[in-house]
């Protein structure tokens, strides 16, 4: 007669949600709109408040312990990784900031701040750090705060 395993109570797993959450269809039809210049930093931040809000309200009435915001103002996964061309990226960053984009502003100042890309220039990195902090990036501001207080490097 074949031997029957006693019956174990099972454990309890724990699970989180950790990560990011499929974007609704207006976010990312907005952001294509701010890419393009068609939607301005206020309307891109609306947008995603609202995913945001109903991500959130998703989540709590699912009855989840663990609540996340989607990742859904996360432009970037991979920080190491991105355009091989710096210089490119400059150019494509350049059109970006033509049409006041904030966050172009500021990532362009990283690159005239390391050189990367485009000739070095702090001065250039100011002017794009003050441009962003203007038009609402708040790192922006505290980025230029640095840059004054420990100079450029």
């Amino acid at each position: 007669m074949p031997r029957i395993a006693p019956k174990v109570a099972p454990k309890v797993a724990r699970a989180d949600v950790v990560g990011s959450l499929l974007r609704p269809q207006y976010l990312l039809d907005a952001r294509n709109a701010w890419r393009e210049g068609r939607l301005s930093e206020a309307e891109m931040q609306k947008a995603a408040d609202r995913a945001v809000t109903e991500a959130v309200a998703l989540q709590e009435s699912a009855g989840l312990d663990a609540i996340t915001d989607g990742e859904y103002r996360r432009f970037n996964f991979m920080a190491t990784m991105g355009v091989r061309d710096s210089s490119e990226a400059a150019k494509l960053l350049w059109k970006a900031v033509g049409k006041q984009n904030a966050t172009a502003a500021l990532l362009l100042s990283g690159l005239y701040l390391h050189g990367d890309g485009v000739p070095r220039s702090c001065d250039q990195a100011r002017l794009l750090l003050v441009a962003a902090a203007r038009r609402g990036a708040p790192q922006a501001a505290q980025q230029l705060r640095d840059l004054e207080s420990q100079g450029c490097r």
